[in-house]
């Protein structure tokens, strides 16, 4: 219930910039209560920050954000660290950040593997503005390092990369030092 005022409120208003709903396990169970928030969310004319931080939100709870995030234009900073987010769905993700204001993006403590981080690192090389990328404990190793050094070059204002506690071996390490 509490989630359907939330939603409504949302269909409301429009002056809301930051809408900070994390920890709250959004994603367990039949993803009813995610499906009303993003519900309220799609289209919103002025949110520019989303945390949707720890809600175990997963793949299932990933896939339905991303047909939201192509609808809200001014979203500028999104937070979606500790999600249980293991898949991201290469062609769903491909142009959904086309035309996106984004600027900060945290995706850290998410079970990506090399793949997943692959897939996410060149969806978001077209923003030229990103200023923030966070893919803490993801699981990034050496092959994502290499397209890693070749999209930092796209990210002219990157000003902060976290890239710890990944398995980034000798060869990635050394990509990555080359594109600085």
């Amino acid at each position: 219930e509490k989630i359907t005022v939330l939603r409504d409120y949302l269909l409301q208003t429009k002056c809301l910039e930051f809408l900070n709903i994390g920890g709250n396990k959004l994603g367990i169970g039949d993803l009813e209560g995610l499906d009303l928030l993003l519900s309220g969310i799609s289209g919103h004319p002025s949110l520019k920050t989303l945390n949707l931080e720890d809600n175990s939100l997963g793949d299932k709870g990933f896939a339905k954000l991303l047909n939201v995030i192509p609808t809200t234009k001014r979203l500028a900073t999104l937070f979606l660290m500790r999600n249980k987010i293991k898949t991201i769905p290469q062609k769903e993700i491909q142009n959904v950040f086309v035309g996106s204001q984004l600027k900060n993006f945290y995706m850290g403590s998410n079970q990506l593997e090399e793949t997943g981080c692959i897939t996410l690192i060149k969806a978001l090389s077209h923003l030229s503005e990103l200023k923030t990328f966070d893919v803490y404990k993801t699981g990034i190793a050496d092959q994502a390092c290499e397209v890693l050094a070749t999209t930092l070059k796209k990210w002219p204002k990157l000003r902060f990369l976290n890239i710890s506690d990944n398995k980034i071996g000798d060869a990635g390490a050394k990509e990555l030092g080359l594109a600085f």
